[in-house]
């Protein structure tokens, strides 16, 4: 089972949040911080997994026969894991790594950008700059080797400002055609902020399953969620928990998304066996965080 963590859905959701006027301008992470405590189905997966490593979850089918595989054969990679396997020769001088290597970076991160005003994009040139120095000065990696790395993440994030660009245009576009008045309208009356986060969290999560892109459904639905809330009188930050809760779900069981695609790269496994494997432990938690915005709504928090 994968937990997928990223540092930019902080700042790129803040930032809708932002735009929604239920922060203050420059406060979006804060924003995202109020959601962390209701996005329900990110903590159910995380406690699933302490729990399967100790085995008070069972391990499941799929992943039952491989884990019987690694034991008994020593094959690793499910059947059809072939392209995906990476060779790469390391140089004889490169340092083996070691866990200062992430934790010294990212804790010059987070320095930087509460020093410089909470501003993440200035945290994140000065802690690219300093992992360059510090990566060369410690033969972690070759200086070409570096910069290939750099440009490949700057690549991997094109597809997520695309998708944050065309967002606003079909904002834009709704605002003038009055489409969020037009669905709150709609659903006063027939939905109530009893029902609200949970039906959001369905609806969404099978959007987000069936298309795998997280992105989208939350530079779409957020600004359409947060007013229908605020009509039917429900609590805001539960049903933003309940729009990121959503789009993890998807994230995590798709089996096509970004995420199941890279973790099943990195680890060299058919991306269908990977999906297969953790997807039981994906149900469980999402039916846990179900039961819980069930419960929130009826209690009118």
């Amino acid at each position: 089972m994968r937990i997928n963590t990223s540092s930019t859905w902080s700042i790129y959701i803040g930032k809708l949040i932002e735009d929604q006027k239920l922060v203050e301008k420059g406060q979006g992470f804060y924003g995202f911080v109020k959601t962390i405590p209701y996005n329900f189905y990110a903590w159910f997966a995380v406690i699933a997994v302490v729990l399967v490593i100790y085995g008070v979850i069972p391990i499941m089918r799929r992943m039952k026969k491989a884990v019987w595989r690694a034991e008994e054969t020593g094959v690793l990679a499910p059947p059809g894991s072939e392209e995906l396997s990476q060779t790469h020769e390391i140089p004889a001088d490169i340092e083996k790594s070691k866990p200062a290597y992430f934790f010294i970076p990212l804790i010059v991160l987070i320095t930087a950008t509460i020093a410089l005003d909470i501003d993440a994009l200035k945290g994140v040139f000065v802690a690219v700059l300093f992992t360059i120095i510090y990566y060369w000065v410690k033969k972690v990696l070759p200086y070409n080797h570096l910069f290939e790395s750099i440009f490949e993440g700057f690549k991997s994030m094109l597809f997520a400002l695309a998708i944050l660009i065309v967002s606003y245009v079909l904002k834009n576009i709704g605002d003038e055609m009055g489409m969020t008045q037009y669905v709150i309208e709609s659903l006063q009356g027939v939905v109530s902020k009893a029902y609200l986060p949970a039906l959001v969290f369905l609806s969404l999560g099978a959007i987000a399953f069936a298309t795998g892109s997280s992105w989208g459904i939350y530079a779409i639905a957020i600004p359409m969620v947060v007013p229908v809330a605020i009509a039917l009188d429900a609590n805001v930050w539960i049903t933003l928990g309940a729009v990121i809760s959503a789009g993890t779900l998807g994230a995590h069981a798709c089996f096509y998304s970004d995420a199941t695609i890279l973790t099943a790269t990195g680890t060299e496994c058919n991306n269908i066996e990977h999906a297969f494997t953790q997807l039981p432990y994906a149900m469980m938690a999402a039916g846990l965080a179900l039961v819980c915005y069930l419960a929130l709504g009826f209690m009118g928090l």
